[in-house]
């Protein structure tokens, strides 16, 4: 009964990428995904468990900052990245990201909201971020299985719900907030002097954060690999 009170109404269309994907295969779902960001006039909200963006989207990104668009991204950092290699391809456009103007967060391990992701008697001890929802203008809203890297928007079939509601897209706007919070991400920045910083609450940290020592040397040897599509 919950469940059905918290239902909305509202007109949307699903896609979805055919299963049989092949070289000659059209790609269906990641055009209709950037014409929805790239209408927006005032915000967009993005949240992608993996961010492994192409020159086409960063491009994408830089355009709304250019005509005064807020543009917010939430993604997972390397101590909540649940795979080394698809942090090190987000690594590698980090920077250029960055460069757009976008608001970049990265989600912490500590984050206070991991209890709204747990259900007893489930227990976590750290949070890995999994959300791929994006919210424009707080009145269309896209939610589906995408992430905003090679393998979801080219290779793999993927599905998604284009809605226009802006009571859904307030409730997904409201939850992409929530978890960009200074206790639930770090948000990631560019200095004076050029060096990426990471704050949040109650510290800014000079270097990425982390698990630990081991999952920092195997992110290290790991972007020393020739890895085809990180940049």
């Amino acid at each position: 009964m919950g469940l059905v009170e918290t239902l909305v109404a509202a007109p949307g269309l699903l896609v979805y990428d055919e299963s049989s994907i092949t070289e000659q295969s059209p790609v269906q779902l990641y055009e209709p995904f950037k014409e929805l960001i790239a209408s927006a006039r005032e915000e967009v909200l993005i949240a992608t468990a993996y961010l492994i963006p192409d020159q086409e989207f960063v491009d994408l990104l830089a355009q709304l900052v250019d005509r005064g668009v807020r543009v917010v991204v939430l993604t997972n950092s390397l101590a909540t990245n649940n795979h080394t290699v698809a942090h090190t391809g987000y690594r590698h456009w980090r920077r250029r990201v960055l460069e757009t103007g976008i608001e970049l967060y990265e989600s912490r391990q500590d984050a206070q909201s991991m209890g709204e992701y747990t259900v007893p008697p489930t227990v976590s001890g750290r949070m890995g971020y999994h959300s791929k929802a994006v919210v424009v203008d707080r009145e269309r809203s896209f939610v589906g299985s995408p992430n905003i890297d090679p393998r979801s928007m080219i290779l793999n079939a993927e599905v998604g719900f284009f809605v226009d509601s802006p009571v859904l897209a307030e409730q997904v706007a409201y939850l992409v907030e929530r978890d960009i919070r200074p206790q639930n991400a770090w948000r990631v920045t560019i200095d004076e002097d050029g060096e990426i910083r990471w704050t949040g609450n109650p510290k800014t940290l000079t270097r990425q954060p982390a698990r630990g020592f081991l999952q920092r040397v195997t992110e290290f040897f790991v972007n020393l690999l020739p890895l085809k599509g990180l940049a």
